[in-house]
Parts: C-alpha cells; structure tokens; sequence
C-alpha cells in the first residue's frame, strides 16, 4: 500500500513536523551542542533545524536517523505515529511474549541504567581480549545498550572503522536467573547474544 503521508505537505508543515519530531527524540533535557559534535553537525543549522526555519540536507538526514533508529518518515510522520507503526519489530514478529519485551521488564535496581566496562574473548583471536565501554538506558520502557566496537576488532574482521559502523545496540531481557543482551552492529553486520548472571563476591 503506498503512503500517502507526505501529499499536500508544505514546506512549512514539514519542517514543523521535523522539528517537533527532533526535540521529541532529544528528550526533556536536550543537549544539543554534545549531539552536533558526536554527529559533527553545524550548530546553528541544527538550531534552524529546532525552530521550523530548515529540514536537512539528504546525508545530515541520514546521520540523524541512523543515531536515532529511525527513518526518513520522521521528516513527515509525527513520532507517535512512528513508534506506534506495525512495522516495528516487537510487534510485528510477535517477539513480546518470547523474549520478555514487556516495557518495565528489567527493573531499575536489577540492572541500573549507567556506563558499564566490559571484557570479552576477542571474536577472531581466541588468545586475545577486548575491552570497551557499553551504555544501558531506559527508553519507551525498555532497557537498551549501546556502544561502539574496537577499531582493532573492526579491521580484523575486514569491516568499516568509522564511528558509525562501528556502534552497536541491542536490548536487555530479563530472564529467569538473570539477564540477556541481544546486541549488533548497524544492519546486523555481526552480533552476539551475551548471558549475565549474578555471582557471590567474596
């Protein structure tokens, strides 16, 4: 079925649109100058961007979407629309029930959102291993997780080394005596599904 929701769309509804839609995804408290400099956006363009005065140019859209998980549609759609759309996966592959997708399903004091280190056996080097840096977050009820992957474990597997090949997300499920993260690299390049569970610390 086509979508008709850009038809007998302005410019200036665009733009409204696109802007109401970026100060929803940026949350209560925006941070814009740290968002511009992690997408290396302009500024005062992006402050355009906020007040209905400008939509982005094809490729500032594409950085805009990919840090969001989102698409084009947020230049037409109300953000409500989007995340209420069929399409979206915890719906439409009737994973809910499976995989614990409820929001809420992994409670604040089991798994606090914050910055975690970790380590893990490297995925091309059995003798070698790896650390990095992981976010957990809570957004629209779920708990997410988000990071980027070495540029040395990148290249050894012969993918892209810049910033945005290099992020990963996922979800944490809660599980019976414990918690799983399903996580991978944008477009599902490579991913792993990793088990944590609490142990006695003597």
């Amino acid at each position: 079925m086509p979508n008709d929701a850009g038809q007998d769309r302005s410019p200036a509804d665009i733009r409204a649109v696109f802007s109401q839609n970026l100060k929803e995804l940026m949350g209560a408290s925006p941070n814009a100058p740290a968002l511009c400099r992690e997408l290396s956006l302009n500024r005062t363009q992006f402050n355009r961007y906020l007040a209905s005065e400008s939509f982005p140019r094809p490729d500032i859209l594409q950085k805009i979407c990919l840090h969001f998980g989102l698409d084009a549609r947020i230049l037409l759609q109300p953000l409500s629309e989007l995340k209420n759309d069929p399409s979206n996966a915890q719906t439409f592959y009737g994973l809910r029930e499976f995989l614990n997708m409820r929001p809420g399903n992994m409670p604040e004091h089991l798994f606090p959102s914050s910055f975690y280190v970790f380590s893990r056996h490297s995925f091309t080097y059995s003798d070698t291993f790896i650390q990095g840096i992981v976010h957990v977050y809570r957004k629209d009820g779920m708990t997410d997780i988000t990071g980027r992957e070495t540029i040395f474990e990148m290249r050894k597997q012969s993918l892209p080394i810049d910033k945005y090949a290099r992020e990963f997300r996922g979800m944490v499920l809660a599980m019976d005596t414990g918690l799983g993260m399903l996580v991978s690299l944008r477009r599902f390049m490579t991913g792993s599904f990793n088990f944590v569970a609490p142990v006695p610390s003597f």
